[in-house]
């Protein structure tokens, strides 16, 4: 599938993502695509090509993880981590979301520029301006930013914090947690798409986005 400038304004549009003047689109059908091509004539064998794919499989699976991490902090389903703390008094479900959350999106930020490329590195300034965005709301929670964009989290902070007041920042339709979670999801089609681009799986027309279908509802 081919990205187009519409579906790119879409989910600027519904993450709040700043994409300005077609930068990722010139990533992803210039750049992304120059290098897939290129790729066309690399055999897998090749150690600088099996290197590279390496990387791309640990992305793929470091932005998958994070992004099912995110599903946890889910406001629509019934009976959703926040409610059962506001119910039982108890943030220690959340805590530990948080931690694990917090993980996997240092892993992502660490394999993206371990992976390089243009992409990747604006994925990479893309997830950290996500969260750097909202530093003071995080800092409200217990979660803060260090100077190489990694996150660390209070337990103190984040156990005696109102439920209501974590779910705005940190949930799949708050400030911070609708954002990483979109970006998790493209990160991980995009290894996805170079791993099969690595190991020469082409269609018929040699385009490997015609090639990925993307597991995450972006447009929906």
């Amino acid at each position: 599938m081919r990205i187009t400038t519409t579906m790119l304004n879409e989910t600027s549009r519904k993450t709040g993502i700043p994409i300005a003047g077609g930068s990722l689109l010139d990533y992803v059908n210039v750049d992304g695509n120059a290098a897939m091509a290129k790729a066309l004539n690399k055999n897998v064998t090749n150690p600088q090509s099996l290197v590279q794919k390496s990387k791309y499989e640990t992305l793929g699976k470091d932005a998958e993880a994070l992004y099912e991490k995110m599903q946890k902090f889910s406001v629509k389903t019934e009976n959703n981590i926040f409610e059962k703390a506001k119910e039982s008094g108890d943030n220690s479900e959340i805590y530990k979301a948080i931690e694990e959350m917090a993980e996997k999106y240092n892993e992502t930020m660490k394999t993206l520029k371990t992976a390089g490329g243009a992409l990747n590195n604006y994925y990479k300034q893309m997830l950290g301006l996500a969260a750097s965005d909202e530093k003071e709301a995080l800092a409200g929670i217990g979660i803060t930013i260090g100077k190489d964009g990694t996150l660390t989290f209070d337990k103190d902070k984040v156990t005696v914090t109102d439920p209501d007041e974590i779910a705005k920042v940190i949930s799949t339709g708050g400030s911070v947690g609708e954002k990483v979670e979109f970006l998790a999801g493209k990160i991980a089609d995009n290894a996805e798409a170079n791993i099969k681009s690595l190991s020469n799986q082409y269609n018929a027309n040699g385009s490997v986005y015609d090639n990925v279908t993307s597991k995450y509802d972006f447009l929906g």
